[in-house]
Parts: C-alpha cells; sequence; structure tokens
C-alpha cells in the first residue's frame, strides 16, 4: 500500500514538491487535445475539451483573489478539460483538469477548494500547479451552486466530505494517461481550510491516490467547527441589538491593537497581534453608548455580551466541555466564522456576523428523513 505523506502548514508548494522533471518527464508529445473528447470515463461525462493558448484563459473573479486575472494571464498553454461526475444519482460532481501542452513535469496535482466550494477554485493552486508544469485538478465538490442546497441530500454530503476529491483523483489520473500517454507518474495534493480536509481525508480514505499531501490549516472536525459558527450566530443575534456592524468590528479591532499590538512579542508599532493568546482585552473597557442610542464608535450592553460569548468561545452548556477553540481578540473585523457563499445571512445581519446555520442544521438533521434512495458506486483510480 503507498503511503501518503503528510505535511505540516506553512510550507510552499514549490518547497514540497519542487519541479524537478521526473525521468520519463522530458518533453512529452502529449496528443491532441480534442482526442479527449471521444475518451471514455467511466461514471463521468466530459462537457467540454479546449486547447487554451499562453496568457488566453480569464477566470471568473473571485473575491479570495483579486489578482487572479494577473496571475492568470502568465500561465503558458494547455489542454483544459470540463467533466461532470455521478456516483450517485443525486451527485453532480463538477471537475476541472489542465494538462500542460508543453515541459509537463512528469507529475500529477490535485488542488483543494474553500468554504463550502461550489464553483471550481482556479485560483487555490491550479494556476501556480501549472506554471510549475503540473498536470492539475480541482472540483466543486459536488456543491455547486450553492453548499446549502445540499440540505437533505446525504449522498451530497458524502461528495463534499470525501468521494469528489476521490472522483477528482481517478478521472484526472486517467486523463494524464491518456493525453501524455504514461502509466507512469507521480501524484501529488495540496490545500488550505477545506482544502486541508480533503488533503487528510484522501490520505486517510484513499491512501493510494496520492504519493504526497500537503495539508494546510485543515478543517477536519466538521460537526464541532459547524457548532461554533452557529455559537458565534447566536452571540450575534440573540437580540437584535446584539449585532455587530463591521464598523463596530472594526473599533474594537483597533481597541485590541491599541491595548496589545507590539507587546506580545511583535515589534513596537504592529497593526496586529503576533501572539492572540497573550492579549488580556477585556470587552468591559470598550466605550458605551447612552441608553437608547447605538452607533459604530460605541457598544450597547448586548453588543458587549455578544462579545463576551464570541470570546469565551463553544462550550456545552450542560457539562461546559470545549467544543471549539474560542475566537481571540485580533486585528480582524469578522468572529471566526468563514466569509464565503457557502456561509449564508439569517436574517438582516452583516457579512461579518454570518455563520453557517444551514450547515450546522444539516450535519444534525435525521438522515431517515431524507428522500434519497441512491447506493453510489467507488472506482479505483489508476495507480500513476
Amino acid at each position: 500500500m503507498r503511503i501518503p505523506t503528510l505535511l505540516a502548514m506553512g510550507l510552499s508548494l514549490s518547497a514540497v514538491f519542487p519541479g524537478i522533471p521526473s525521468a520519463d518527464a522530458a518533453d512529452p508529445a502529449p496528443s491532441v487535445c480534442n482526442d479527449l473528447t471521444g475518451l471514455p470515463v467511466p461514471g463521468a461525462t466530459i462537457v467540454s475539451v479546449s486547447a487554451v493558448g499562453a496568457g488566453e484563459f480569464t477566470p471568473p473573479p473571485a473575491s479570495y483573489a483579486p489578482d487572479l486575472a494577473e496571475r492568470a494571464a502568465k500561465m503558458p498553454p494547455f489542454c483544459r478539460v470540463e467533466a461532470i461526475v455521478t456516483p450517485t444519482p443525486d451527485s453532480k460532481i463538477g471537475i476541472e483538469v489542465w494538462l500542460p501542452s508543453e515541459s509537463w513535469n512528469g507529475r500529477f496535482l490535485g488542488t483543494g477548494n474553500g468554504g463550502g466550494a461550489g464553483s471550481i477554485a482556479y485560483g487555490m493552486g491550479m494556476i501556480e500547479g501549472l506554471r510549475r508544469g503540473f498536470a492539475v485538478a480541482n472540483t466543486d465538490l459536488g456543491t455547486a451552486p450553492d453548499i446549502n442546497l445540499t440540505v437533505d441530500h446525504p449522498e451530497r454530503w458524502t461528495d463534499f466530505g470525501h468521494r469528489a476529491t476521490h472522483e477528482m483523483t481517478c478521472v484526472g489520473k486517467l486523463l494524464v494517461g491518456a493525453f501524455y500517454k504514461s502509466e507512469s507518474f507521480r501524484s501529488y495534493f495540496e490545500g488550505c481550510s477545506t482544502g486541508g480536509q480533503q488533503a487528510l481525508g484522501s490520505a486517510l480514505r484513499y491512501p493510494d491516490d496520492y504519493d504526497g499531501v500537503l495539508a494546510g490549516d485543515p478543517g477536519n472536525n466538521r460537526t464541532h467547527v459547524a457548532t461554533s459558527f452557529l455559537w458565534n450566530y447566536n452571540a450575534l443575534n440573540e437580540t437584535p441589538s446584539s449585532r455587530l456592524s463591521p464598523a463596530s468590528l472594526a473599533m474594537v479591532s483597533k481597541a485590541v491593537i491599541d491595548q496589545c499590538g507590539g507587546k506580545d512579542g511583535g515589534a513596537s508599532g504592529d497593526a496586529f497581534l503576533t501572539d492572540p493568546r497573550q492579549c488580556r482585552f477585556d470587552p468591559e473597557t470598550l466605550p458605551r453608548c447612552e441608553p437608547g442610542a447605538a452607533g459604530d464608535q460605541c457598544l450597547t450592553e448586548p453588543q458587549v455580551g455578544a462579545l463576551h460569548k464570541l470570546y469565551a468561545g463553544a462550550v456545552n452548556p450542560r457539562t461546559h466541555e470545549r467544543i471549539y477553540p474560542a475566537s481571540r481578540p485580533a486585528a480582524r473585523t469578522s468572529p471566526s466564522a468563514p466569509r464565503s457563499k457557502a456561509i449564508p445571512r439569517l436574517g438582516p445581519t452583516s457579512s461579518s456576523t454570518s455563520s453557517n446555520g444551514r450547515l450546522g442544521r444539516a450535519l444534525t438533521r435525521n438522515p431517515s428523513t431524507s428522500t434519497a434512495t441512491s447506493t453510489a458506486w467507488t472506482r479505483s483510480c489508476p495507480r500513476g
């Protein structure tokens, strides 16, 4: 059995998987891109195959990567393959594979997504991987167009949890083998947050899929992290006056920096905290609004109470057992909850107070209420 290498967060892709060509990677002669159109892929449908010239690909805008178009403009020519995989009747997993048209380094790189996914994450490793000579792949994890629509669809949650990544890997390896007419190549995976979860899930559930994985900041305890999202949401929405606007949170962050910046091991004048654990910030020191008044530069009693709950963190109200680490006072304008389209606004709150309520309900809902009755199949990937 192939044993993946698990690597600590904080290492760059180039440092972990340097682009040293393998023995069989010297200028392979790939087939014509369009030849892949009719390639039989069990359980999958190839939707589109296109040859993309150097710098000609324009990815859709992404809030997490404002420089995405600039980065894409530096890409070499490649063959772009889009596919849909349906391991169950209720599944619809989007996959995209990029195959370098020249100077392939003899390696396949699976890349991770973020948040609740729902679209191909072009800016999370695909561009950089391609520029380093990797054949790269990404998946929307089967949650398109919105992870919140997967409530009461247990098979789609399984796709999100691990199956979509495995299917992406299998399809990607098949396309690499066909395009380069190669039966031997190395395979790696890199991702952060949800992508880190994908990396760990691949290593644990499908140890033959990759020769090594880079798992950064993995979201590996979904039930507990979802509970923390709900905890934060409830704290900030206990009453209408508990809610904090982005401007109010910015005011709180400034107060934290004024008190602790440069005193937690960082340099004097830092506009951030080096070690938030060293900051003993008390929300009671923040300016209070006059009774009946409200504003961005002062807090009401309910708002101060909400901050106390955020800094206390999610605990079991009966046993007081810690469920998930608490938010730390830091230079940020959002409590610890992902900010993405997969985290809906529940009620008329600002995006900074959003929390994945539907994710929590989906994780706690009785699966027997689902109407899905399909049985999934699991493929074995090419060894590579």
